[in-house]
């Protein structure tokens, strides 16, 4: 199993990308166990349209939206748990049983990402208090190929334009700690207003 994953990594990485991942992985996972220990809290966003950023589409980049875990066409649901893991995507499946919807990314013919979105209604309770219209965008998600594209913050606005209602307020969250998370969260127009535990889903679903 060893020299399988070995294999692997040569292949991906060649015998200099190798040496450097072994040399830099101990203290980046060092690190990241430090941070979510340390720093175990979440930034709460608001969406503000006067705050994003001119984001550029690319041509081949398409949205699409499946409301019930029986709405995913079959080979799109074997596509999402090949670039995200099954595990990511029963979460997802779990999700939308409880009212929220699945946005997916799919850019040149590959999933490029996905997010899910939820209206105030079908929570018990966030990290602020929520009216039922409000809408909280969540379990954000680029693969990794397809990641520093600006698709996330585009796929933002996307889900803001066909979800949100007029005069509800749209929100969003991460860890304090992730950085490529914040920058995108704030390109697509969101402000930080708070910082908290974070919650888990008991908390939060009805």
């Amino acid at each position: 199993m060893l020299s399988v994953r070995l294999r692997d990594l040569h292949t991906k990485y060649g015998y200099v990308g190798l040496l450097r991942q072994a040399a830099t992985k101990p203290f980046r996972y060092g690190r990241d166990l430090w941070l979510r220990t340390m720093h175990n809290r979440n930034y709460i966003f608001v969406h503000e349209e006067s705050e994003a950023d001119t984001l550029s589409m690319p041509e081949e980049l398409r949205f699409a939206r499946y409301a019930t875990p029986e709405s995913i066409p079959p080979e799109q649901l074997y596509a999402l748990k090949e670039a995200q893991g099954d595990v990511h995507v029963q979460e997802h499946l779990r999700w939308m049983r409880q009212g929220a919807v699945l946005w997916v990314a799919v850019l040149d013919g590959k999933i490029a990402g996905s997010q899910l979105c939820c209206l105030g209604r079908h929570l018990r309770r966030w990290f602020v208090p929520l009216q039922d219209h409000d809408l909280i965008i969540f379990r954000v998600n680029t693969v990794s190929e397809f990641r520093g594209r600006g698709i996330s913050p585009l796929m933002m606005r996307h889900i803001i334009t066909h979800e949100a209602k007029g005069g509800a307020r749209t929100y969003a969250d991460c860890k304090v700690y992730n950085r490529p998370s914040i920058r995108s969260i704030e390109k697509a127009g969101f402000r930080r207003i708070a910082t908290a535990r974070p919650l888990s889903r008991e908390e939060v679903v009805k």
